[in-house]
């Protein structure tokens, strides 16, 4: 029985060599040709070129102004003449602080003639109700056949005092406006804001700041001051892609290095009315264009009237630490539960690089790399045509115009044959 155990193992042995020699002289050496037989060419990209692409970079970016939070337009009283105005366009105002006054002195001079009226109205009054209170009288005094006449007399009578105490009451009512008028000939400021604008003739053409068109007739606008918002600009082809509650990353057109943050409160779905492109010209100028607005986040240096460029915030604000690419570049092998990229070696022919990743960046469609990936390594966006032994085309190469190919296609068709 020992020996049937000891025979058995040795065969075991033999068989086990047997493979290994075939894996090392015959496998091994076909795996080589075949990877040095591989045809084609495969485009790379440098890593430190592609990071932070999260989901494809593609972005629309959208243009806006600085706005305030609210606008006072003001327009003058039809039945006043406007006397005096205390404020200049640019001039900055606090709540309470006066505006302009009305020429009140007609008025005054009208109050003086209502209360003339009125004194003679109340008058006639008088003498219309001594009038009926005498047909009382007589009435009470005449025979039976006269008394039907006398009951009309003081029935008209009756009807003509109800028609002069309403005439009084209208007059009197005419009289409180025009003192109510007198008293409020000076026109104050319910906000605190800067003069936008300051119309003489009421018709909106009169100096103002380029601060947004309002499309008013006011004979004078207050942009209020404090917390701002951006009035951006869109079209029908991009409206769609906004919703209210939307991060937005916002950049001044004279210096995009500076970075702030807000959110879509608001879209309106009414085409605007207005020209106003906010400086940019557009090429899809013969499409309707919708307004929104962007609460911006802590952005104190920006400025009324300031241009921006704004996009939907994907992260890219947060900082992260280590390295990131986007994930279409990583492959997962679920056989060996490993990640491996499409990279090249030194002879500049494509390999399988193994990869350690870590955190998954769901909003920018990134893995953080944590081993066996620099930024100065170059990869490939994987093909289901790519091999390893294929010719890797590294972007020196193409700007040198070796290699080139059809370069146009290469983020379509990775791998050339």
């Amino acid at each position: 029985m020992r020996k049937r155990t000891v025979l058995i193992g040795l065969v075991l042995i033999a068989a086990a060599g047997g493979g290994w020699y075939y894996y090392k002289n015959y496998y091994n050496q076909e795996k080589l040709a075949s990877a040095e037989s591989a045809e084609g060419s495969v485009y790379m990209s440098k890593v430190s070129d592609i990071m932070d692409q999260g989901a494809l970079g593609i972005k629309t970016r959208l243009v806006g102004v600085v706005d305030p939070q609210e606008s006072k337009d003001i327009k003058l009283d039809s039945d006043k003449q406007l006397k005096e105005t205390f404020v200049e366009v640019g001039d900055e105002v606090k709540k309470g602080d006066p505006l302009f006054s009305y020429d009140v002195e007609a008025m005054k001079q009208k109050i003086l003639e209502a209360d003339l009226e009125l004194e003679e109205m109340n008058n006639t009054l008088q003498t219309m109700n001594q009038q009926l209170n005498e047909l009382n009288v007589q009435a009470s005094k005449a025979k039976e056949s006269e008394k039907q006449a006398y009951n009309l007399q003081i029935l008209s009578a009756q009807n003509s005092i109800h028609k002069q105490e309403y005439n009084i009451s209208v007059k009197q009512l005419e009289r409180a406006q025009l003192e109510k008028n007198v008293d409020n000939a000076v026109v104050y400021s319910d906000i605190d804001g800067i003069i936008k604008s300051i119309n003489s003739d009421s018709s909106g053409s009169g100096d103002s700041y380029n601060y947004g068109s309002s499309g008013s007739n006011a004979f004078m606008t207050i942009l209020a001051t404090g917390d701002y918002r951006i009035k951006g600009t869109c079209n029908e082809m991009n409206i769609y892609s906004l919703y209210v509650g939307e991060q937005m990353v916002i950049r001044p057109r004279a210096d995009e290095d500076k970075i702030y943050t807000g959110v879509v409160s608001k879209i309106e779905t009414e085409p605007a009315t207005d020209n106003n492109n906010n400086g940019y010209s557009d090429s899809s100028a013969e499409s309707s264009k919708y307004h929104f607005y962007v609460t911006v986040n802590e952005a104190m240096d920006l400025m009324l009237g300031q241009h921006v460029i704004m996009e939907e915030d994907t992260g890219e604000t947060e900082e992260k630490t280590g390295l990131w690419i986007p994930n279409y570049y990583v492959v997962s092998d679920d056989e060996t539960n490993t990640y491996y990229v499409w990279s090249c070696d030194d002879n500049q022919k494509v390999c399988k690089k193994e990869i350690s990743v870590g955190e998954i960046d769901e909003e920018m469609l990134e893995y953080q790399i944590l081993d066996g990936l620099t930024e100065n390594d170059y990869i490939a966006f994987p093909d289901e045509l790519t091999q390893e032994g294929m010719e890797a085309i590294l972007p020196d190469s193409m700007e040198n115009g070796e290699n080139q190919g059809d370069a146009g296609n290469a983020g379509a068709m990775n791998v050339m044959e």
